[in-house]
């Protein structure tokens, strides 16, 4: 016989017996008070113990207390109720008996009066478990552990008492992308190895297993006198069903021209039946088409529209937010009356409108042929704007005295730079500047001074290409000395030189030339000699990426460092165009595009006149960190600083996230965090910051974390035939969801033992008020006796 004391009420047990103990300590100084002195030792303390004694238990009736107990006869079975909790559970297929869920329903048939719990914990322990992704079982409730659930107090003593209808055991349980029963079946019977009494296993499941160990040979190894029990969710035939597998389109794109896209569509319709497919922004139709069906398992469907119609409807929404990067969520939608299963109509897609082109700044003493490709490459990509200025002399412009003036490179210069951003205003309108092999006499010193605060100040990027000339190392380029992450030594180093990246290079995702890092090293050493290579050293503080390597001896080729806020890449060669031979722009269009993003300064998606707000890519997986970036202004536009700056990060239940932001140190008035561990869904991000007004803080941001690509969809039927199967090969038997007694009936016997639950109310029972009644009755007996009556 086992038994436990417990309280019901919702009052806290601590406050009760608090209150408990204050009443009866009251009534015990209160009555001492009169009977010191009055009576005799020890009736002076014994009868304000009896009286606080009897106060405190009538006061501790409030906390509702009970015994349950617990006894057993022979020796009682073990039932694990192992409900599948995988995306395809939750399906609603619309016809009853299906108009619930098939989670809802299995769910549905462990409580209540009839349900599988309160048929079985007689005979059984009982173990509710759900199953999750690659088969881990999660506890969820046990009938030996307190019964928490049990509240049908109204039963008559000895009856046992049940689960309510609304127990919700997996309410809060995360949906899984694959169906692992195999594992599942695994992980009980590791759990079960060298038990006693018997097991049954009964699987709640649509039997749609994906991954994992096969559960037909994990089922036949199954430790003995454990067997399992099927109950399948789910139409055995297939449902007439349009679902939305996939969505595919970039995730970058600009603002020009269309979008295009393409929905792969599991049409499980009749052949030549009329559906719809439409593409929705923030609630509204973009772009639509009526198709037929040809009854394929995977239908491809192209779509394209403009993207001004994205940018229209953002504008409507927020006009005054200027968009550098739109997050924009599509939502892929099939529409049909012979669709039965409505929950996987509907796929989102994320991308990014881009409405500002980065901007580029070449400028070169002459046209080389890293210069020219360097310029052609960027020219031809519409994601970039670039110009380009030449510093060639053209000494026509200068008449005559200048072409027999020696040493007058300034007022050839001046002849010249007439495109160049001479102002510190136009210079940063630019995101990153080629600097190449320009001699210094030919750039105005005002040119250099602003050059060095680009990068520093503002936080922009300035790529160096040395060349044969060695202008850069001339002491004409002193304003940007501090600036520059190596210094020079020689002129150039003869022979042919191999290059590869150095062990801090391999790590860097802007030096990956294949997604396999494998494939990538590879790739490097097939790569072409360079000819030319300046011998230079790392400054303190710099970082060497490429080496040039020719037998034992190794020279630094691709060096960076940052210079406060910004970034500097130099490069002792001029011909990486060479990495173009028989690859064409494989490499060098690809390697180019990713040294340029990572040494610029990353534009804010978003703005106004006070905060700029960026949260980088569209979308993410689930598990990777979201990085939050912000920038502030004050009133007249200066950098705001030493502020508290959190990033509200709310999903669409309503549910928020607050991360503080750091302040950059070498960045004024720019702050940083990172978001991690959001599970899967939409999000929008706004700030909170003292002192900026509330117009400026309604700014957000946008984006979606994502679960991997599930495979839970791909059938929708129950899969009798596997769960028979299963059944079969340990020892038990399948039933469908609506042979639940047939369920009950076949598992019973399986128990040698019973399990008999009785609960004694003791509020409501005369032992309680019978206590009560004896102390007081000997109180005043022994009150009496003294004389104080």
């Amino acid at each position: 016989m086992v038994g436990s004391l417990q309280f019901l009420s919702d009052i806290p047990v601590f406050g009760g017996f608090s209150l408990a103990f204050l009443l009866g300590g009251l009534a015990w100084w209160l009555y001492r008070r009169e009977t010191q002195g009055s009576v005799t030792k020890p009736l002076d303390w014994i009868l304000p113990s009896l009286r606080a004694v009897a106060v405190a238990l009538i006061v501790l009736t409030l906390l509702e207390p009970i015994i349950e107990s617990e006894q057993r006869e022979g020796q009682p079975g073990k039932v694990i109720l192992a409900i599948d909790t995988s995306e395809s559970m939750s399906l609603i297929e619309g016809d009853r008996p299906y108009a619930l869920g098939r989670l809802q329903r299995a769910e549905k048939s462990l409580g209540g009066e009839a349900g599988l719990i309160a048929a079985l914990q007689d005979r059984f322990d009982v173990s509710v478990q759900s199953i999750g992704d690659d088969g881990e079982l999660r506890f969820l409730w046990d009938s030996s552990e307190e019964r928490e659930w049990q509240q049908d107090l109204e039963a008559p003593t000895g009856e046992n008492p049940v689960l309510p209808e609304s127990s919700a055991l997996v309410s809060d349980t995360s949906l899984s992308t694959s169906t692992a029963i195999g594992n599942a079946l695994q992980n009980i019977g590791k759990s079960e190895v060298g038990s006693d009494n018997n097991k049954v296993v009964v699987l709640l499941t649509d039997g749609q297993n994906n991954t994992g160990a096969s559960p037909i040979a994990t089922a036949e190894d199954l430790p003995e006198g454990v067997s399992v029990f099927s109950l399948g969710f789910g139409p055995a035939e297939e449902t007439p069903d349009l679902h939305v597998a996939e969505v595919q389109t970039a995730t970058r794109i600009f603002s020009e021209g269309n979008l295009f896209g393409t929905a792969t569509i599991a049409e499980r319709i009749p052949k030549g039946r009329s559906y719809s497919v439409q593409v929705d922004y923030s609630g509204e139709v973009v772009w639509e088409q009526s198709i037929s069906s040809k009854a394929k398992s995977a239908r491809k469907v192209a779509f394209s529209f403009p993207v001004q119609k994205l940018l229209d409807i953002a504008k409507t929404a927020n006009a005054s937010v200027e968009y550098a990067a739109l997050p924009v969520k599509l939502e892929v939608r099939v529409k049909s009356l012979d669709d039965r299963i409505e929950s996987n109509n509907t796929r989102a897609a994320y991308t990014s409108v881009i409405t500002q082109r980065a901007k580029l700044l070449l400028v070169d003493g002459r046209s080389r042929w890293e210069t020219r490709y360097i310029k052609n490459m960027f020219t031809r990509d519409a994601s970039w704007e670039l110009k380009s200025v030449i510093l060639k002399p053209d000494y026509s412009l200068l008449g005559d005295d200048a072409l027999t003036t020696e040493g007058n490179e300034r007022s050839v210069a001046s002849a010249v730079t007439n495109e160049l951003p001479l102002t510190k205003a136009d210079l940063f309108e630019y995101d990153l500047v080629f600097l190449g092999d320009v001699p210094p006499g030919r750039l105005p010193a005002e040119f250099l001074e602003h050059l060095a605060e680009f990068v520093s100040i503002r936080g922009s990027g300035l790529i160096c290409i040395d060349g044969v000339r060695g202008n850069l190392k001339d002491e004409g380029y002193e304003a940007l000395r501090e600036v520059f992450p190596v210094r020079w030594n020689e002129s150039m180093l003869e022979g042919k030189w191999n290059v590869e990246p150095t062990e801090l290079g391999e790590q860097l995702a802007a030096l990956q030339l294949d997604e396999d890092s494998a494939a990538s090293s590879s790739f490097w050493q097939e790569l072409p000699e360079v000819d030319f290579l300046a011998a230079v050293e790392p400054q303190l503080g710099a970082e060497v990426l490429l080496e040039a390597k020719r037998g034992n001896t190794t020279h630094p080729l691709m060096v960076t460092r940052r210079s406060g806020a910004g970034r500097v890449l130099y490069f002792a060669t001029d011909e990486t165009w060479r990495w173009r031979f028989e690859e064409a722009d494989k490499v060098h269009t690809r390697i180019w595009n990713q040294w340029v993003r990572w040494t610029m300064s990353q534009p804010y998606s978003q703005s106004n006149d006070y905060i700029a707000l960026d949260t980088g890519d569209p979308s993410y997986a689930v598990g990777e960190s979201v990085e939050i970036r912000c920038r502030l202004r004050d009133d007249s536009g200066m950098p705001r600083s030493g502020q508290t700056v959190t990033a509200v990060v709310e999903d669409s239940s309503g549910k928020q996230r607050r991360f503080v932001l750091g302040e950059l140190s070498e960045v004024e008035g720019s702050y940083r965090a990172l978001a991690g561990d959001l599970p899967a869904g939409d999000y929008r991000v706004r700030l909170e910051a003292a002192g900026f007004p509330a117009e400026a803080l309604r700014l957000e941001s946008e984006f979606g974390v994502l679960q991997p690509v599930s495979l839970e969809m791909s059938a929708t039927t129950c899969n009798v035939g596997l769960l028979q199967e299963i059944a079969e090969r340990s020892g038990g038997e399948y039933f469908g969801e609506g042979e639940m007694e047939e369920l009950i009936q076949a598992i019973r016997p399986r128990s040698g033992g019973k399990i008999l639950l009785s609960t004694m109310i003791l509020w409501q029972s005369y032992w309680w008020f019978c206590a009560a009644i004896l102390l007081l009755v000997v109180e005043w007996g022994l009150r009496k006796r003294a004389g104080l009556i």
